[in-house]
């Protein structure tokens, strides 16, 4: 699934998918630069994730570059753990797990 937020058709401003796998997927999430820092990575990060969990996804992850506090910190603020990379020392994995199941029952 893909979420692009634009402004007129030829406009893309940014742009949020998954790629599911079982009940797993793959976030990417990417803001045109003049446009960062105005909550839209916030809005499609959101939606995206909601989207996952309404198709039952237990688990949604993403790598990340280490550099890039703007982005980590927004995963933070939506429940996103951010960990090192299994592979690659300039990346961070943040895996975002579903609500509905987080009790521990």
């Amino acid at each position: 699934m893909a979420l692009v937020a634009h402004d007129g058709p030829e406009d893309i401003l940014g742009v949020g998918r998954i790629s599911a796998s079982g009940t797993s997927a793959e976030f990417a999430l990417t803001v045109r630069t003049d446009r960062q820092g105005l909550g839209l990575g916030h809005v499609l990060m959101t939606r995206i994730l909601d989207h996952a969990w309404n198709k039952g996804i237990d688990e949604v992850f993403g790598d990340v570059l280490a550099e890039n506090a703007r982005m980590l910190d927004l995963c933070r603020s939506l429940g996103g753990e951010v960990r090192q990379h299994p592979a690659d020392s300039m990346l961070l994995r943040v895996v975002f797990r579903n609500p509905a199941n987080r009790s521990g029952a």
